[in-house]
């Protein structure tokens, strides 16, 4: 199916045809379900959904969605971006909900063979990657394109060149963005460790 008429089937989705986003998904789904395992890739397993799971999740939420409160995408790439939000989103407040105290907060369920506390290369501890979430947040604020390439590129795995294709515009313009983006969040991430510290 082109990717005009998925855009087209997520628009007859949000002027009220609800069956119009199972269709639209279900040609998309193959490229929603890698973007899902990117998404979960290097997070620790105590932390985030499964890859299924987490695209279920997303499609969940949308599929619940009252007609009012949906969005047009007006393009194929506009909703792989919204998708890459929404998975961040479910994803920490999946982790915050998993670091209460009722769900066990830092305890995690140990295997009798488990060696003590390996952490994965790649992985980020459940602490920062809120912080990023918030400072992305932010940055959606201040510079919605910029944050909408960083969640495309690290959320759902896609490359400058994907990324070019599903919004329109050059792989070089994508890469500077991206960069601009990730200097904005690093800066911020840093400020906010140093103020941590200092309490």
């Amino acid at each position: 199916m082109k990717s005009e008429e998925v855009t087209l089937l997520l628009e007859h989705w949000a002027d009220g045809e609800d069956q119009a986003l199972a269709l639209a998904v279900s040609q998309v789904y193959l490229d929603l379900r890698r973007s899902s395992r990117a998404a979960t890739k290097g997070q620790p397993t105590d932390h985030t959904l499964s890859p299924t799971a987490l695209l279920n999740e997303v499609y969940v939420q949308l599929a619940q969605l009252d007609a009012s409160k949906r969005r047009k995408f007006p393009s194929r790439g506009a909703f792989f971006a919204y998708a890459a939000r929404a998975m961040r989103h479910t994803q920490i407040s999946y982790g915050r909900r998993k670091r209460r105290p009722i769900h066990g907060g830092d305890l995690r369920r140990k295997s009798l063979d488990e060696v003590p506390d390996i952490t994965l290369p790649g992985a980020i501890d459940p602490a920062t990657l809120i912080s990023i979430h918030e400072l992305l947040e932010d940055l959606y604020r201040i510079d919605a394109k910029r944050a909408q390439l960083i969640d495309m590129r690290f959320t759902l795995g896609k490359t400058a060149k994907e990324i070019a294709r599903d919004l329109g515009g050059s792989v070089s313009n994508i890469n500077r963005d991206l960069r601009i983006g990730l200097k904005f969040l690093g800066r911020e991430l840093d400020k906010s460790k140093v103020a941590e510290n200092s309490q």
